[in-house]
Parts: C-alpha cells; structure tokens; sequence
C-alpha cells in the first residue's frame, strides 16, 4: 500500500514538472498584447462610422506596437529568463511638442546595469538598444520611481497610488510587466486611472 502511495506522488510531480510552462519570449509578451488589444478596439470603436480613419489608426497604432515588440525581444533574447529572480520591464508613453515619444526599459534582479530601448530623435520608427547603468547614466526620474515601487521585496507595500510622486504634465502611461518566480503580471499607470497601477 505504501509503495503505490509513493508510486503515485511520483508520478504526480512528475507530471506537473512535465507540464509546467516555459517562460518564453511569447508568454511575455502575451498580456501586452491582450491589453493592446482590448485598448485598440476601443479607441477605433469611437471611429466606427469612418472607416477611413479606422483602417488608419488600426495600421498606425499596430505598427508601433510591433516594433515595440519587437525591439523588447531583442533586448530580451539574451536573458537567461531561469537564473533571474525577477525582471521588469516598463514601457513609457508620452506626448511631447513633436508628437508621441516612446521609451522601454529591462531590469534585472535589482541589478544596476539595464537596458534602454529609445526611440530615434531622426526616425519615429527606429528604436536604439543601449545597455546603461543606474549609478553611471541619468534615468528617467518617473521610470525610475515606477521601478522602485514594483521592485519591492514586500508585495503588500507595492504604491497603488503615484500622481503625488509622477510628473503627469506630459501625461505618461507606463506599461508595466513583472516577471517574477516564473509568473508574469501586466499593470498599467496613466491619467485616465489618475495614475493609480492597475493590475491587468
């Protein structure tokens, strides 16, 4: 009887092991683009009667999207997803004299080198990969802030409140992802909200 118990336990770990998911580049990027889904649809919904202009914004909005996509995954691909205890990455939005500004950025387990994915001051299409450090080069000060409150070791002291300490003149929106013990969570900080983190 207490051989087949054991039998049983076995086959049980080993089953949840073999079917335990891979963190993958995918997995990553899936709540980013379930949300950009949802917030897509929305915002053509309000457009419906012209067509025109929601075939425009459909192609503009996705093609931002995709490249950031798919420059996040060029400044993810060589991060061993396994031997680190937590990433974040936030993406930052926000208006300036020369239209939308786009900035992303790669932390890694409380590390202080980290990658900056900056959008071409020449080309509003083109992103530039650069590896920084935290104690060497100047940091968004709002990046910086929403770093700092989702990097917390105490997850109940994470700020779900931070109009008081974001500059919201430019009105930012901050999408942020958290990989933390193979799981991964989507939040997002914008005026809409009044820059509350919403947990997607």
């Amino acid at each position: 009887m207490k051989i087949g118990k054991i039998i049983l336990v076995l086959i049980m770990i080993t089953s949840q092991l073999g079917c335990s998911q891979k963190l993958t580049l995918d997995l990553i990027n899936t709540p980013s683009k379930k949300y950009f889904s949802k917030e897509l649809k929305q915002q053509i919904e309000t457009y419906k009667d012209f067509p025109d202009m929601v075939k425009d914004i459909n192609d503009r909005e996705n093609m931002y999207f995709n490249i950031r996509i798919e420059n996040r995954n060029k400044a993810l691909k060589d991060i061993d997803f396994e031997s680190k205890k937590i990433i974040i990455i936030i993406d930052k939005l926000r208006s300036s004299y020369s239209g939308l500004v786009e900035d992303s950025f790669v932390f890694t387990d409380n590390d202080d080198v980290y990658t900056n994915i900056i959008q071409s001051a020449d080309d509003e299409i083109v992103r530039i990969i650069k590896k920084k450090n935290l104690k060497l080069d100047n940091v968004d000060e709002d990046v910086l802030k929403v770093y700092q409150n989702f990097n917390s070791k105490d997850v109940e002291s994470l700020n779900k409140d931070l109009k008081k300490q974001l500059d919201v003149i430019s009105t930012p929106v901050f999408y942020v992802t958290v990989i933390k013990k193979g799981k991964v969570k989507y939040y997002t900080i914008d005026l809409e909200t009044g820059y509350k983190v919403i947990e997607r």
